[in-house]
C-alpha cells in the first residue's frame, strides 16, 4: 500500500497578496486578551467571592462554634 501526499492549491490572498496589516492583528490580539481577562475575573468573582464569604460566615464566631457545629449528630452523619 502506498500513500501520496498531495500538493495545496495556491489561492491567492484578498488584498493584492500582502500580509496582515499590523495594526490589525495587534488589535485583534488585544479584543482577544480583554475578552479572556473579561471572563476570568467573571469567573473569579462568581467563584472566590461566594467562598470567601461562606468562610468568613463559618468562623465569624471562632473556631470553637465552628468545631461544635461540625461535631453535632446530624452533620457527622452527613459528613461520613
Amino acid at each position: 500500500m502506498s500513500a501520496q501526499t498531495l500538493e495545496r492549491p495556491s489561492v491567492p490572498r484578498p488584498g493584492g497578496g500582502a500580509g496582515p496589516r499590523p495594526w490589525v492583528s495587534a488589535r485583534a490580539a488585544m479584543a482577544r486578551w480583554g475578552l479572556r481577562g473579561t471572563a476570568l475575573l467573571y469567573l473569579g468573582l462568581m467563584i472566590v467571592l461566594p467562598t470567601v464569604v461562606v468562610v468568613a460566615r463559618g468562623f465569624g464566631s471562632g473556631l470553637t462554634a465552628f468545631r461544635d457545629a461540625l461535631t453535632t449528630p446530624g452533620a457527622r452523619e452527613a459528613i461520613v
